[in-house]
């Protein structure tokens, strides 16, 4: 391999700058032409000139620095480049170029290509090929793509175009993925080579520098890797030979020696690479290559890039066209569904409602909501609650309050690796920055085999030379199918997906607002009525006290003894009155907290309360039934005070005489179930079926029945607290049914 100090004598390759060689500046072209640069600085001088291009003027080239350029130019090249030196004149910066056909002194014909640049007017020397392109090549070509209506039938076509068109042995379309590794997609070329469509090749291949320079000029064409490269020659004037000259547009640049070896252990001899750029991106290359020579004309290679041009078009009018049937026929789905949870009077029911649709619509294996320090549902796969809860702290932590997505979880989340290693990427949506509440979307590990062109893990070999200790660096010389798996990363998140996930996280994210909002009004009202609690119904039994203290001190000061007795009990009453309003309001202020959710048996907790309320039971006589209850998962406190409010009233609100009978039952309707407290006794009327359950609002007067009127507000907010209803049915013959709508989520089997 040749040394590439002498290409670049500022640069020295080392077994770690590889990706950094600065192929745009070598001071040397290829062999195949010549060239002459201006400087276009005043005054007008000559800068640098391939060393044989006094050779083709006919002119000795020591001659060429003092002499004026319009003295020893041939006229025709220095009238083209005049007008590129006087269009540099007016702007610091300008690039432009133009080809101009020429006649040598020994009558060879000549393509002109010149171009100005940063300052600099430089004209190159093209020997014109025999060959030429059919007439109408690239409006068949055109009208081909534009006929095609699928993206692998767009990259063969392309391909099978091209190699007729420009009589090369292999084209193919090549893309870059979001690593920037390869892939040939499309591939035509002569039935005794060996077929590299479908194979990867990695990144260090086309490094960064080269694919930058793709960007900027269409094409890359070398007509034959073997004769040496021409080196370019500095005018004396400048002293010591600059380190560099920018070639970036150039059409003779020569080719890094360690390029020029990777094609010869591929067989190649002529290559030419079209760049693909879509939206300003170089998604690919068009790469033709040939096992001999090949000269392909300036103008034909421009007509190449109108090629990619076209080809780009067509790419994104597919791509655009695929993507707009799948994400027209997801956008209906996800309209409706955000249509449901706007217009739903519990919108996290309607979510858990959905679970299987929103895993259907992010092409998820599993998903999961968790809400403040709990985990609201889970489906599929999905971690345990606890890894859940984790990974929702690590992104609180982590700032990712709107869509956060890996597709190597594992990698990025250790603790999912210690909970579910079938898991590989994960999507999270953050639905509202009060309770932390998120969405989260998983996707399983899939095993990946890349199929690449050798090993990718030794794309080079390097080697000391023993005297110099020079470092040369040499391509690999295999590029046969070298298979990689990986196991620990899922699908990539589509671009569509992360938008859909975040067009859902907008619509939930207002509704949960809406519900915060909805929340801390329902706390105000809460806490007006408290504060009218404690200014008027805590202040009766204060003064049922105080007025009969009054009455005890007045009898003892008269000596009297009769009536203090009575006295103390009314007193004693009206105090442990005030001690039941304490605590209801206690227990009613202490159901705006968090809730513990476990997973418990509700029956024991029904033989719990039979236990606790064993005296009640005994002197009213109650007959209590319970059927076959269900497992719940839910904050077991919260749902034993619920139980014990049902269960007292129903034995308490009889009519005189009647014994109580109390059955306890549940029964499933679609997603949810009801859970019941049946009675027969007074009943309640349909106009108050609302009333009831607000705080302090009481039916009876408390001579006919004792309690404080917070009882059923208690059980509202019990139920709320589970993202459940509460309601009353009116029995057909006597009584009536209190019933509990829990979703199935809550409800363990």
């Amino acid at each position: 391999m040749g040394n590439t100090n002498k290409l670049y004598p500022d640069f020295t390759l080392t077994r770690t700058n590889c990706h950094e060689e600065p192929v745009h500046r070598p001071v040397a072209i290829q062999g195949r032409g010549h060239m002459l640069v201006l400087d276009t600085s005043q005054p007008l001088t000559l800068h640098a000139v391939s060393a044989n291009l006094a050779y083709l003027l006919q002119c000795d080239e020591s001659s060429m620095w003092n002499r004026a350029l319009q003295d020893w130019l041939p006229k025709p090249i220095w009238q083209a480049s005049l007008k590129f030196v006087e269009a540099g004149a007016k702007q610091s910066v300008v690039y432009a170029e133009e080809s101009v056909r020429w006649t040598s002194p020994s009558s060879e014909q000549y393509d002109l290509v010149i171009h100005s640049n940063a300052g600099f007017v430089t004209v190159e020397f093209e020997p014109l090929p025999c060959s030429q392109l059919s007439e109408g090549t690239l409006g068949r070509i055109a009208r081909r793509m534009a006929n095609t209506d699928t993206l692998e039938e767009l990259y063969a076509t392309t391909t099978q175009l091209v190699a007729e068109a420009f009589h090369f042995d292999r084209v193919m379309v090549y893309k870059f993925d979001e690593d920037k590794h390869g892939c040939v997609v499309g591939e035509t070329k002569q039935p005794h080579l060996e077929a590299y469509l479908g194979l990867h090749y990695p990144e260090t291949d086309i490094p960064k520098i080269a694919r930058d320079l793709f960007l900027k000029t269409k094409s890359r064409f070398i007509s034959d890797i073997n004769p040496a490269n021409t080196t370019l020659n500095f005018n004396p004037s400048l002293g010591k030979t600059p380190p560099h000259l920018d070639l970036t547009f150039s059409q003779l640049r020569a080719t890094s020696p360690i390029h020029i070896e990777y094609l010869a252990n591929m067989g190649v001899t002529a290559t030419l690479c079209i760049s693909i750029i879509i939206n300003g991106e170089l998604w690919g290359l068009i790469a033709c290559h040939h096992n001999t020579p090949l000269t392909i004309a300036f103008d034909h290679r421009v007509l190449s890039e109108t090629i990619g041009d076209l080809l780009a078009k067509r790419i994104l009018e597919l791509e655009i066209q695929r993507k707009s049937i799948q994400e027209s026929n997801w956008l209906l789905i996800e309209t409706e569904f955000l249509e449901n949870v706007r217009h739903s009077t519990n919108h996290r029911i309607e979510i858990l409602e959905n679970a299987s649709l929103l895993m259907h619509m992010c092409q998820a294996d599993g998903a999961a909501l968790v809400t403040l320090d709990e985990c609201t549902f889970s489906g599929g796969l999905t971690p345990d609650t606890e890894t859940l809860l984790e990974i929702r702290q690590w992104l609180v932590n982590q700032g990712h309050t709107e869509v956060f997505s890996t597709s190597s979880a594992g990698t990025v989340l250790p603790m999912i690796k210690t909970s579910n290693n079938d898991i590989g990427g994960i999507l999270a949506a953050c639905v509202s920055i009060v309770s932390h509440s998120y969405i989260f979307w998983f996707r399983a590990q899939v095993t990946k085999t890349t199929n690449w062109a050798g090993d990718p893990e030794n794309s080079y070999t390097v080697s000391t030379h023993q005297d110099s200790q020079e470092i040369k660096l040499s391509p690999r010389q295999s590029f046969e199918k070298w298979k990689v798996m990986v196991s620990d990363q899922s699908h990539h998140w589509e671009a569509s997906t992360l938008e859909m996930a975040r067009r859902l996280r907008t619509g939930i994210f207002r509704k949960e607002l809406t519900y915060s909002a909805e929340l801390t009004s329902r706390a105000n009202n809460d806490f007006m009525q408290l504060t009218f609690a404690a200014a008027h119904d805590l202040q009766e039994p204060l003064r049922t006290q105080a007025n009969y203290l009054e009455l005890i001190e007045e009898i003892l000061a008269l000596d009297s003894e009769h009536e203090v007795n009575r006295y103390l009990a009314e007193t004693i009453r009206a105090g442990a009155r005030m001690k039941e309003l304490i605590t209801d309001l206690l227990n009613f202020a202490s159901l705006n907290g968090t809730t513990k959710r476990q997973t418990f048996a509700l029956r024991e907790v029904l033989d719990e309360l039979q236990i606790d309320l064993a005296s009640v039971i005994t002197a009213s006589s109650a007959a209590i039934t319970v059927d076959s209850l269900p497992s719940m998962h839910a904050d077991r406190g919260r749902v034993k005070q619920l139980m014990q409010n049902l269960l007292t009233n129903a034995i308490k609100y009889v009519a005189p005489g009647t014994v109580p009978e109390v059955s306890v039952y549940m029964k499933q309707e679609g997603s949810y179930y009801l859970l019941c407290v049946k009675d027969n006794g007074i009943g309640i009327e349909a106009a108050d079926h609302e009333i009831v359950f607000k705080i302090f609002q009481r039916l009876h007067r408390k001579t006919e029945y004792e309690g404080t009127g917070i009882g059923l507000a208690n059980c509202k907010k019990v139920a709320e607290s589970m993202d459940a209803t509460i309601g009353i049915d009116i029995n057909e013959d006597v009584g009536c049914t209190f019933w509990v709508k829990l979703h199935n989520s809550t409800i363990v089997a």
